[in-house]
């Protein structure tokens, strides 16, 4: 089997990191893999993994025609059987292009983004990634939806490869007998950046305390300097290191290794269970709450994630979370122990195995005429829409631009 991954692109993001590693885990099972995708921080590591990258141009990253026509000339040329899309736009140029340009390839699509999808095809097999998804998209009326949670290859997270721990700190600036709390987020709008508001006036409080407490923030966005204007504010008033904004790392397994906590959400949660860390999972409107026992099941109903009260912004909920783990090694071994074994359950060969028969069923369902073709009309409507109100916009901000 051919398969042709087509993440939204190639930067830093957890889909296309998702994306890249079961692209690499294809390849390791014997399949012919390439994959779609701007230039990004990411592209050496699939090829690292084998994975044969065909660079998209910039111009064509934002042209739906561009793309969906590279799209079916990359197809026709190698032979495609599969288009593994990721995320709403990629899985609808996916299925205009083998609709329209009649690629012979059948399309799939896995869905990790929370925020709501314009419009995704209703006759392309998607799978999400937390039940509760699954669920909304049923309630939807999409019946070609299936369950994949996000994955972890625990052999490649594991804080072994990465040496002492008290040597990686001192990496990252840090002092090495220092308690140090890693949050993976990507400040990318204000939901995200309110997120790590909360993170840093949290770190602050204990820090007043004077607890050895530092702060680790990995991840990149438009609002990244905000973040890093926090850590310098906080390593001013309190004259040490406490924070540092490092940005985005190709391997974040150095983060990982180092931490002794760890706040994400989503698959930064699994890579961080993998490593053997407690993990306080990080949602929307002040939500944050510790992975244990009793909150395992929840998570694996909603994902690693959830919303909160707003109140707060959750300042309250996260230090409630953290002081325990902060004052006990043992509660952090115990975790620890606890979030690795969890992980297991997500391990990235048992996704594989899901991933390789959605491909089958895919190849060997027929969908009707008719269904397709007004599939077609609805997904293409709404991304040539979405494609002139961005023209339109970058012509408005062009003319303000000469107007000032």
């Amino acid at each position: 089997m051919r398969i042709l991954f087509y993440p939204k692109d190639l930067d830093s993001g957890d889909s296309q990191r998702q994306a890249v590693e079961m692209a690499g885990a294809m390849v390791r099972a014997g399949y012919e893999v390439t994959m779609l995708g701007g230039p990004g921080l990411i592209v050496g590591r699939a090829r690292e993994l084998g994975v044969e990258v065909v660079s998209v141009p910039e111009r064509t990253r934002w042209c739906v025609l561009r793309a969906v026509r590279l799209l079916a000339r990359v197809s026709r040329e190698r032979d495609i059987d599969m288009i593994h899309a990721f995320e709403w736009e990629s899985i609808a140029k996916a299925f205009v292009a083998t609709q329209l340009f009649r690629a012979h390839a059948a399309v799939t699509g896995t869905v990790l983004s929370r925020n709501p999808a314009p419009v995704l095809p209703r006759t392309v097999p998607l799978l999400m990634t937390s039940r509760s998804a699954v669920a909304d998209m049923r309630s939807a009326g999409y019946t070609r939806v299936g369950l994949l949670e996000p994955w972890v290859n625990t052999a490649e997270n594991d804080p072994a490869k990465y040496g002492n721990i008290g040597e990686l700190k001192t990496h990252w600036g840090f002092e090495r007998h220092g308690l140090l709390i890693i949050v993976v987020t990507a400040p990318d709008s204000e939901s995200s950046t309110a997120a790590l508001a909360t993170v840093f006036d949290a770190v602050s409080d204990l820090a007043a305390l004077d607890l050895p407490v530092q702060l680790l923030v990995v991840g990149d966005g438009p609002r990244h300097a905000l973040a890093e204007e926090r850590a310098t504010e906080l390593n001013h008033r309190y004259a040490r290191t406490v924070s540092v904004a490092a940005g985005d790392v190709l391997d974040r397994g150095e983060a990982y290794a180092a931490a002794d906590v760890v706040i994400g959400s989503d698959s930064s949660v699994l890579h961080g269970m993998a490593f053997g860390k407690p993990v306080v999972v990080e949602g929307d409107q002040g939500y944050f709450r510790a992975v244990n026992h009793a909150t395992a099941e929840q998570f694996q109903w909603s994902g690693w994630y959830g919303v909160g009260s707003g109140v707060g912004m959750g300042k309250g909920e996260l230090l409630d979370a953290l002081k325990p783990l902060l004052d006990s090694q043992r509660l952090r071994e115990y975790r620890g122990a606890y979030s690795h074994k969890l992980a297991q359950k997500y391990e990235l060969d048992n996704a594989v195995l899901r991933q390789l028969q959605e491909y089958r069923d895919a190849l060997d369902t027929r969908v009707g005429k008719l269904s397709t073709f007004s599939d077609l009309i609805r997904v293409a409507a709404v991304l040539l829409r979405r494609r002139g109100m961005w023209r339109l916009r970058v012509w408005l901000h062009g003319r303000r631009s000469q107007n000032t």
